[in-house]
């Protein structure tokens, strides 16, 4: 469904990079995947990582108008699949 373009790991992203994460939920293997798109990347010196402000959209890039408002979460870069062009509209 989705091409992952970039390396994983902790790095910076670029800002308007698309970007997947994968969360498991419960024990059951369950995995829900939400899309956005980068806001901010900075290097948490306390920390020693790399964070990203993203802008998710839900489960897949909306066509149009989205169905609801995007939500914006800090996330370790680490936990960020970087997408392809070809994987949806974004902004």
């Amino acid at each position: 469904m989705y091409s992952l373009k970039g390396t994983q790991g902790d790095r910076n992203i670029s800002v308007g990079t698309k970007v997947k994460l994968a969360i498991k939920v419960g024990d059951n293997g369950l995995v829900e995947t939400q899309v956005g798109v980068v806001l901010h990347c900075w290097r948490d010196e306390r920390l020693n990582f790399f964070k990203a402000c993203v802008a998710f959209l839900g489960d897949e890039f909306p066509r149009g108008e989205p169905r609801s408002e995007p939500y914006l979460v800090q996330h370790r870069t680490s936990c960020l699949a970087e997408l392809g062009d070809e994987d949806g509209p974004g902004y």
